[in-house]
């Protein structure tokens, strides 16, 4: 009997380690790229809207060069390439040269193909208060950043924003076939950008107990939750990294999400008492309405489940040079963003990291390597916040 199982256990093993893995972005509704140029180590407005990308590829291809990556964007590979090119002829310090930076680039399904979106299209232009030409932009990037993700092409993928840098870690591929236990992940609202140290306090007590029992998968907690539905309360999910294991079940999530997302803006911008719309758009409130509606045990083909923080860490205020400094010791402090890691950073999520490719002295590379070896010199138990650090365990 026991060889029996110690053989399913390998036979299991085996077969995870097949299972292709891979890191995608989308980048859609650029303005038609046009040449310009480009002084020294100033990123011009034609290419700005690829930049934060290639800080983003450079890192993941640089620390982690065996790990497949893939582009989703209406834009024609040529001009993706261009654009990457353009940027490296930029000058920026100690650039890492111009670097195989997508594996593939995948043309995004025409928007014009989604005749169900026709009525909804009508609605928000014919609303009173909203700038259809801002919205509508944000809305298309949006539904199509959805439906990207029922078309990646590796098994396992980390499907990132662009805004992001990847830390130097080990065995990122391992890793990420051992989370892929449920059709998706993301990571919770109060993990990537907690409110409060009392609620770090309570996450790290959740990741020391995960711990402790060997739950290296996170599928602590009883149902179809796991981790997400906290005192019987279903967790906002931020949208920033998502990691998705491909299937039947995972085009039943992108399908469910689309539904709702359309579902909740159609009666958003019906209601009499909305009149702002500078969260319109946002994918966060949707994302939650389908996290809740399968956490209440539906009948769904997909399941969902918490992705750590360490993917999605949101709660930095990193320099734009010079050295990432944390001081060490209570991380109780007010007016701030709080997070609990246990184990490395892996992502680091923020608008700033654009700015450690084009103005930091020391470049992209060893400015992100600087800031993840401060981050990660203790990997334990750990709570931040406001440029403290507080190791736990």
């Amino acid at each position: 009997m026991r060889s029996s199982v110690a053989m399913s256990a390998v036979v299991a093993l085996a077969a995870a380690k097949s299972l292709s893995v891979g890191v995608c972005w989308t980048r859609n509704e650029v303005p038609q790229y046009k040449e310009q140029a480009c002084r020294h180590g100033h990123v011009p407005d034609a290419l700005a809207p690829w930049a934060p990308l290639r800080a983003s590829a450079i890192t993941l291809k640089t620390f982690h060069p065996a790990v497949k990556t893939c582009l989703f964007t209406d834009a024609p590979a040529t001009a993706v390439r261009d654009a990457m090119a353009d940027l490296h002829r930029c000058g920026f310090r100690k650039d890492p040269g111009s670097l195989d930076l997508f594996d593939e680039i995948i043309a995004q399904e025409p928007f014009e193909a989604l005749h169900a979106l026709t009525n909804f299209e009508k609605q928000v232009r014919g609303h009173a208060v909203i700038r259809f030409d801002d919205v509508w932009v944000k809305f298309r990037s949006r539904l199509m950043r959805m439906r990207n993700l029922a078309r990646v092409p590796f098994d396992v993928t980390l499907a990132v924003d662009d805004d992001t840098v990847f830390c130097p870690t080990d065995d990122l591929e391992d890793k990420l076939r051992a989370l892929a236990t449920r059709t998706v992940r993301f990571v919770p609202e109060s993990m990537a950008k907690g409110k409060s140290y009392e609620g770090a306090l309570e996450e790290a007590g959740r990741l020391r107990a995960a711990r402790n029992s060997g739950n290296v998968t996170w599928e602590a907690g009883a149902g179809a939750c796991p981790s997400l539905a906290t005192h019987g309360h279903v967790q906002g999910l931020q949208g920033g990294a998502a990691l998705l294991k491909r299937g039947p079940g995972l085009d039943a999530f992108v399908d469910a999400w689309f539904g709702a997302y359309v579902y909740y803006y159609d009666k958003e911008l019906k209601s009499p008492a909305w009149g702002h719309d500078t969260q319109l758009g946002a994918d966060q409130p949707p994302l939650r309405e389908v996290a809740k509606e399968r956490c209440r045990g539906s009948n769904a083909t997909w399941t969902i489940g918490a992705l750590p923080a360490n993917y999605n860490v949101r709660f930095l205020h990193p320099p734009t040079d010079g050295d990432l400094v944390l001081k060490r010791g209570s991380a109780n402090v007010s007016d701030s963003l709080y997070g609990a890691l246990d184990g490395p950073a892996v992502v680091l999520h923020s608008h700033f990291y654009l700015h450690w490719m084009s103005k930091s002295t020391r470049g992209l590379v060893a400015q992100t390597r600087q800031a993840c070896g401060v981050l990660n010199q203790n990997s334990r138990l750990r709570i931040f916040a406001n440029g403290r650090v507080e190791v736990l365990s």
